[in-house]
């Protein structure tokens, strides 16, 4: 297997310039179809000059000391004051001088730019009328799209901050979203990701990246799963389902109602499965009645299913081994616990395969390798890197595992027979995965951009 590695500069004009902005949750505009032509043996580029420039933009020390938000009003006014000198510190923007061919991808930064600038008179206007809730949300806003600058910058051809270049230009498609991008999954021919802080979930034509629709879904929007013709995406106090014919939200099904401690799920066709404590849940997914409410003797942090298999484990967020992780294994036909496994190291995500069960680490270098046989740890392997964060996935020839190590985190590309590393991926930054139809797309909220890297075997 090879990781294709396109060279050229996704973010000239024949692609950056050319994709929409209705990923911003304001405008739902269709975008031009990029070409498939190959690029132009001559590409444009950033000159040495215009790159200093923007280093000095890009100077990201100046909110280091950010205060961090707590919801009350004193930290918010102190938040706002941090922000007003941190941004009165940055040469405007619109100050640039680019060459034509840079426009398009600098229009994509002036409009990051604008709405980071709006979302913070709008948190000033709400705490001024003492809404501290709405004033904190516009404040998170601002920030996503400071970061959605940096990634357009790194789009445009320049490197902001940690947002490198080359990174966007390995990808084969790159998409500038806004508002923390910080899931997605694929279904019904597009790709879908939730923006956390846009209260939405948006649609992506997985060939040319046109945004199909703005889909709003409530607050905090972050996992998603395709299940009986609905994507359902879980939110901060419901799951919610989109229909995939009229993209619109059909049924709610609000956390309250499952449990006290109902918080993550996992769907699948005829199956809605839901974390509540120490018993799992059963819903239909059609109808969102309850099927069964499973007793489990360890917490149920996390879900993860298939047809034949349903994973539930927990973690202590500890970056070193916890020593009381556990997972429970489920079979959906009966409802009924299979097992219960005690496990060496926290664990992040798990692929199912018909002998194994794999888990990548959270926050350590080490994965591990259930046998479905026994119901016992095959093995432990030793990673290249720490992994960790929103998830792992597999095209059922390679697993692919992001790291958590230092800064920008990649991929790692592990062959799904043996576990064993062979490749490593490098994106803008990576939260999110999902592989399908020989495409790995990933995002991050950090910049804000979906990646497509194509899969050739």
């Amino acid at each position: 297997m090879t990781i294709s590695r396109t060279t050229r500069n996704l973010a000239v004009a024949s692609i950056v310039g050319l994709l929409t902005l209705a990923a911003c949750g304001d405008d739902n505009d269709s975008a031009t179809e990029p070409t498939d032509s190959e690029p132009a043996s001559t590409e444009p580029t950033v000159s040495a000059e215009l790159e200093g420039e923007i280093t000095e933009i890009c100077d990201l020390d100046r909110y280091a000391a950010t205060p961090p938000l707590d919801g009350t009003p004193e930290r918010v006014t102190e938040v706002l004051a941090f922000l007003k000198e941190a941004g009165a510190s940055i040469p405007p923007l619109d100050s640039l001088e680019v060459p034509p061919e840079l426009q398009p991808g600098y229009d994509l930064v002036l409009e990051a730019e604008r709405s980071a600038s709006d979302a913070l008179e709008a948190a000033e206007d709400a705490a001024a009328a003492g809404d501290m809730a709405l004033a904190d949300r516009q404040i998170r806003r601002h920030e996503a799209h400071l970061g959605s600058v940096t990634g357009r910058f790194a789009l445009m051809g320049a490197r902001c901050g940690a947002a490198d270049p080359d990174r966007a230009g390995g990808a084969d498609l790159n998409v500038p979203l806004d508002l923390h991008g910080e899931q997605l999954n694929t279904g019904f021919g597009s790709v879908w990701v939730s923006q956390k802080y846009g209260d939405n979930v948006v649609r992506v034509d997985p060939d040319s990246g046109e945004i199909l629709a703005t889909i709003p879904v409530g607050t905090d929007p972050l996992k998603l799963q395709p299940a009986d013709g609905r994507m359902w995406v879980r939110t901060a106090d419901a799951y919610v389902a989109i229909d995939e014919a009229t993209n619109t939200v059909t049924d709610r099904l609000a956390k309250a109602d499952v449990g006290p401690a109902a918080n993550r799920s996992f769907a699948v066709d005829g199956a809605m499965w839901i974390c509540d404590g120490r018993r799992l849940h059963r819903y239909d997914p059609t109808t969102l009645e309850p099927v069964a409410a499973i007793d489990l003797d360890v917490d149920c942090d996390f879900v993860y299913a298939t047809q034949d298999l349903v994973v539930t484990w927990n973690h202590d967020d500890a970056p070193a081994d916890s020593g009381d992780s556990a997972t429970v294994m489920i079979d959906p036909a009966t409802n009924q616990v299979l097992t219960t496994i005690s496990l060496p190291v926290d664990v992040v995500w798990p692929v199912v395969f018909d002998d194994t069960v794999f888990f990548a680490g959270e926050l350590n270098t080490s994965a591990v390798v259930i046998d479905r046989d026994t119901w016992s740890v095959a093995s432990t392997i030793e990673l290249p890197d720490v992994v960790g964060g929103g998830g792992i996935t597999t095209d059922g020839r390679s697993i692919f595992v992001p790291t958590r190590g230092g800064e920008p985190w990649d991929v790692l590309v592990l062959d799904a027979e043996t576990f064993e590393h062979v490749d490593t991926i490098e994106p803008l930054n990576v939260n999110g995965v999902v592989a399908e139809d020989g495409a790995l797309w990933l995002v991050h909220p950090d910049t804000n951009v979906l990646q497509r890297f194509d899969v050739q075997r």
